[in-house]
């Protein structure tokens, strides 16, 4: 192994392991994000009946478990090449995946603000239509590390960062350091959540003027929806400048770890809009989020798909 090989493995160790750390700490708030919203789940999301929301919710809620065990198993234990092509082909879908699922939750409560506008839901299936180049940038991605995993090459990894020296797995496991379509799959997705901020302030300013004062309900609304945008969008802003900066080891900590918190903001945003919905004056819930308010539930009912509530 030459001087300048045995450097690129130095560096590749390091980058490698900000990106075991990021994956343990997402572990870590996953974990204790679950614990302290679970009983407001069961209360709150259990009892409803089934609806196209309700999955998404799920689905949101309960997948980054799945992408953080795919993660672990990538960066410590795969050492056989073809295993390490197959497996992080599904780590890649599952993870981008979660994240359009959490998009779609905040669009379709934006279609619910806005009263279910035809409009506005032609402008958000448009937004969303980002998925379809993410997932073919994605496959593009995954498509030519599976051809440059044919073959055993001399350096410690490959043209996209991936290891494909089995000696070398033993030390790396199957991570990869980000690329350049990592930058370019994590700014379309800024896309459809710009999109529903937009909408949500434009809704805002339409019925100030229409109410001196905004229903509890809707307060939750903006205050959940603008608080969710501009925390996603300074990790995933920070995230982009690191790479482009140089940085492979920041994006690597910190791509776990933008999984993990999309899913929990996207998820208490909805914990937040049913408890707004159906907490009363009167009532005396614990929970791990608190609300004095009154609001129509019939309007959260729409949006949750709970018929019972109409």
């Amino acid at each position: 192994m030459g001087v300048a090989v045995a450097q690129d493995l130095v560096k590749l160790l390091q980058n490698l392991e900000y990106g075991k750390y990021g994956c343990t700490a997402a572990l870590a708030i996953a974990i204790y994000d679950y614990c302290i919203t679970f009983s407001d789940e069961v209360t709150l999301i259990w009892p409803t009946q089934w609806s196209f929301t309700k999955l998404l919710f799920l689905l949101n809620r309960y997948s980054p478990f799945l992408d953080i065990m795919l993660s672990v198993q990538l960066s410590f234990n795969v050492i056989d090449p073809e295993a390490c092509t197959s497996l992080f082909r599904v780590f890649v879908y599952t993870f981008f995946g979660g994240i359009v699922t959490a998009e779609c939750i905040l669009l379709v409560r934006t279609y619910a603000i806005w009263n279910c506008n035809k409009t506005v839901l032609c402008i958000l299936v448009m937004s969303i239509g980002t998925c379809v180049p993410i997932f073919a940038l994605l496959n593009y991605f995954i498509d030519s590390l599976t051809c440059e995993s044919q073959t055993t090459r001399s350096t410690a990894h490959s043209r996209h960062g991936i290891v494909t020296d089995p000696a070398l797995l033993s030390y790396v496991a199957c991570d990869s350091p980000p690329s350049r379509v990592s930058e370019e799959v994590w700014e379309l997705c800024l896309v459809p959540e710009t999109t529903a901020i937009v909408l949500t302030l434009v809704h805002r300013y339409r019925l100030s003027k229409q109410l001196p004062q905004h229903p509890p309900l809707f307060k939750v609304l903006y205050r959940d929806g603008i608080l969710f945008y501009l925390a996603m969008l300074g990790m995933i802003i920070f995230n982009v400048l690191s790479m482009i900066a140089g940085y492979p080891e920041i994006a690597l900590l910190l791509d776990d770890l933008i999984r993990v918190s999309h899913s929990a903001l996207c998820t208490r945003v909805l914990l937040h809009l049913r408890k707004a919905a159906f907490i009363d004056e009167d009532s005396t819930f614990s929970s791990t989020i608190q609300f004095d308010t009154e609001s129509d539930p019939a309007y959260e009912g729409m949006f949750l798909g709970d018929d019972s509530t109409a």
